[in-house]
Parts: structure tokens; C-alpha cells; sequence
């Protein structure tokens, strides 16, 4: 994996005449996430990818600002751009492809956790919102095309700040 990087065909123009491989990010590096076997890290930044064995270019219109990745290899990230975006990678393959946009924020979403058994999703942002997200945690419709994977099940309220941190002990938030 190591030595692959570092072929040419490994390279992408990043600007004009400067190339560097495509595991680098060209702006500022917000978020990692291993997946639970510790096998994969991901990251995500505010030049509006993630990164894990294959670069998702535009995977928002603004920055990324969290990522997390379930025990399935569903992955979720948050962005300035007020949404939440769930990504799947089908067994042996490396390309993500987008299964759906959760929207209910009105600001940028600052970061993510999940309930212990996966199948709740909480998101906070900066407009002082906390969304409870339910369901399968991915999926499509019958004819292939991308479904909303969750629904929200609620807003808690209380915050008079931004929220800019979230975690999930067992049963806890």
C-alpha cells in the first residue's frame, strides 16, 4: 500500500503545475475516524473531501468538518454546508458512493456520534440544534437510486451556544 502511493499515477494536480498524491489534503485536516478493526483511518477536511483508500472529491459544498464510521463500514460526515452525508463502500471495493443527505440543521454541523448498537445517529451544529437520527443507517431504494437512510426522531433543545462536541457512552449522550 505504502509503495503505491508513491507511483506517478498515485499524483494529482492540486494547482497549477504542483501535484502531490492523493491522500494528501489541500487545506486544513478536521476529523479522523478508524474503522473498529483498526484496519482503515479516515479523515476529512475543510477542502471538502474525506480520504480513505480513495479520495471523494466534492463530498460536500463546504468544509468537512466530522467523520465517523460505523462497525458496518457506513460512513457518516458533517459539514459547513449544513448537511449530513451517509456513504457506503460495498464489500471489496474502495470507492464510497453516496446513499444520502440528512438536512434539518441550519448551520454547520460540527460533529457526530452513534448509539452503541448503530442504529441511532446524533448530529450538533452551530445553530445550538442536537438532531436524534433513526434508522437502517444506509440504504437505497429498490431501483438503486440514493433513499434517505434516516429519519430524524427528534430535536432536543437547551443549548444557548454552538455545540462543538458529542459523544456516546453506552446508554449515555
Amino acid at each position: 500500500m505504502l509503495l503505491s502511493l508513491l507511483s506517478p499515477e498515485s499524483y494529482v494536480e492540486v494547482c497549477r503545475h504542483k501535484k502531490c498524491t492523493w491522500v494528501h489534503h489541500v487545506d486544513t485536516v478536521s476529523a479522523l475516524a478508524l474503522f473498529h478493526d483498526g484496519a482503515l483511518l479516515f479523515s476529512a477536511s475543510w477542502d471538502h473531501t474525506f480520504k480513505c483508500l480513495q479520495s471523494v472529491a466534492d463530498a460536500h459544498h463546504d468544509a468537512v468538518n466530522t467523520i465517523l464510521v460505523s462497525t458496518d463500514g457506513t460512513t457518516y460526515t458533517g459539514s459547513a454546508d449544513t448537511t449530513v452525508k451517509v456513504w457506503r463502500r460495498l464489500p471489496g471495493e474502495t470507492k464510497h458512493s453516496l446513499v444520502g443527505t440528512l438536512e434539518r440543521h441550519r448551520s454547520a454541523v460540527n460533529t457526530l456520534a452513534l448509539s452503541s448498537n448503530g442504529s441511532v445517529l446524533y448530529s450538533v451544529a452551530c445553530d445550538r440544534s442536537f438532531v436524534v437520527w433513526e434508522g437502517g443507517g444506509g440504504g437505497s431504494s429498490g431501483d438503486g437510486s440514493s433513499s434517505t437512510p434516516m429519519v430524524v426522531a427528534g430535536v432536543l433543545s437547551g443549548h444557548t451556544k454552538a455545540v462543538l462536541c458529542l459523544e456516546t457512552v453506552g446508554e449515555l449522550v
